[in-house]
């Protein structure tokens, strides 16, 4: 019981910081130059729904399915922090 308890803090303090926000945000920032995108274009690549603004399920399907991240990791709480962080 008690190893659970450890296991279950490392797991909220694996994701209880920006690291991940800040790598999603480098991958982003990567993608986009590789892509020879600027702000503008990368803007209109994410906007999946096309209606001009970035909402959260904007990012969480760009996330998933262009940059190929786990979908176990783009949770709730972490695109809700990404999403502050890139407002």
């Amino acid at each position: 019981m008690k190893m659970s308890l450890v296991q279950d803090v490392e797991e909220v303090k694996k994701y209880d910081n920006f690291s991940w926000q800040v790598a999603i945000i480098k991958k982003i920032q990567s993608w986009a130059l590789s892509n020879d995108l600027n702000a503008d274009d990368a803007f209109r690549a994410i906007d999946h729904d096309f209606d001009g603004f970035l909402s959260k399920s904007d990012l969480e399907y760009f996330l998933i399915h262009i940059l190929h991240e786990p979908s176990k990791e783009v949770t709730s709480p972490v695109i809700d922090r990404l999403f502050k962080l890139m407002d």
